[in-house]
């Protein structure tokens, strides 16, 4: 009798059913890859601004009191900030405000007209 028990059908499925789990695992799993990206990025842009060798380039980025407006949910998760006004001094390259609107949409970006 011992014997009968240890012989039960243990789980089984088809290779078939193992890749349609797979796939539509897949697709929320690189959401959560592609925003955590996107948090990265917007993490190390502010470090680098905050950085004291690009204080020529930065004055500041400002954060509403209330993080988290206007950003997606699992970004907000993932410790993301929205910005809601960047100030560059007037000699901070086209391309330094460029990467500024792409990985702040929400952000007012703002050139001061200084010397």
């Amino acid at each position: 009798m011992t014997d009968q028990a240890s012989h039960r059908r243990r789980f089984q499925f088809r290779l078939r059913t193992l890749l349609i789990v797979v796939a539509l695992l897949a697709v929320p799993l690189s959401y959560v890859g592609w925003q955590a990206k996107i948090v990265r990025q917007r993490n190390q842009f502010r470090d680098r601004l905050n950085d004291a060798d690009s204080y020529p380039m930065l004055f500041g980025i400002e954060d509403p009191y209330n993080y988290g407006d206007g950003i997606a949910g699992i970004r907000g998760w993932m410790g993301d900030h929205e910005a809601e006004r960047i100030w560059f001094y007037s000699h901070a390259s086209d391309a330094e405000l460029d990467e500024a609107r792409n990985l702040f949409p929400e952000a007012e970006i703002i050139r001061l007209n200084v010397p």
